[in-house]
């Protein structure tokens, strides 16, 4: 009996384990808001907290389920026919995604996947990190004038 209970918490867990290293990597955003007229307005911080420069690339969805295709979030930020932002960060940097109410007429709003990757190319004689986790993101929303803006951590503040 105790062998079969071993076996069985075996199996358990490996395929627990299995099924998470499946979506290592990946991590939702649950929401992003903007608005014209200084209304609202979204940040995205990522951190590299890997050893090897890493790409981070975000894909956009509007409330309706449609891509956010080929949109200007912010100066200099754009989303390609895929709805897809990327950036590059090199080991420990953190950079910031905005969706800038600027750039946005009416009220929008929608959900985005985050997924980061450790570059194929070495980086200043380091090779390829063979590790699962890398990185951290927040996402942080701004209201009217800063005065309503509240900070919700992406994949409950673990890394992905």
């Amino acid at each position: 009996m105790k062998k079969l209970l071993l076996i069985s918490m075996a199996a358990v867990l490996s395929i627990v384990l299995t099924s998470s290293a499946v979506f290592a990597g990946n991590a939702e955003i649950p929401a992003w808001y903007a608005n014209g007229g200084n209304d609202y307005w979204t940040h995205i911080v990522v951190t590299n907290i890997s050893p090897v420069p890493i790409t981070v690339t975000v894909t956009f969805w509007k409330s309706d389920g449609n891509l956010l295709a080929s949109k200007t979030i912010s100066t200099g930020q754009s989303t390609n026919s895929n709805g897809e932002y990327a950036v590059t960060l090199d080991e420990r940097e953190t950079k910031i995604i905005s969706i800038d109410e600027s750039q946005f007429t009416t009220y929008t709003y929608g959900s985005a996947l985050i997924n980061a990757r450790p570059n194929s190319t070495t980086a200043q004689g380091k090779t390829t990190y063979d590790g699962t986790v890398y990185a951290t993101a927040t996402c942080q929303i701004y209201g009217i004038y800063h005065l309503n803006q509240f900070g919700v951590p992406i994949n409950g503040g673990r890394p992905f």
